[in-house]
């Protein structure tokens, strides 16, 4: 199944404070980041967090089942949901890191 990431991009965007922008946008990544090293509970429990609080901020749009189906359909779309976020370039160093590892798996 193919999730849209760029809505994601648009439902992060709709925050106004720019620190908390970015504090979500790594915690996604460095969730994808954990996942993706096996990892698989705690990254998912870091990127619910996040999920939780933005249903919270944006409840007239109804993201539950948006939320489940990117959690649903992480393994494999962990370095293109980090970058569909706009995670720093820390978190894109990682995963360039990780890139020959993920191709042997």
């Amino acid at each position: 199944m193919k999730v849209d990431l760029d809505r994601l991009w648009v439902i992060l965007h709709k925050i106004d404070d720019d620190n908390k922008r970015v504090i979500y946008a790594d915690s996604i990544a460095a969730g994808c980041y954990l996942h993706a090293q096996g990892d698989r509970e705690a990254g998912l429990k870091l990127i619910r967090i996040i999920f939780k609080d933005l249903k919270e901020m944006q409840p007239a749009d109804d993201l539950g089942g948006y939320f489940a189906d990117i959690t649903g359909n992480l393994g494999g779309i962990e370095c293109e949901l980090a970058s569909a976020v706009g995670a720093r370039m820390e978190f894109t160093e990682l995963f360039k890191k990780m890139a020959p590892a993920l191709k042997k798996a």
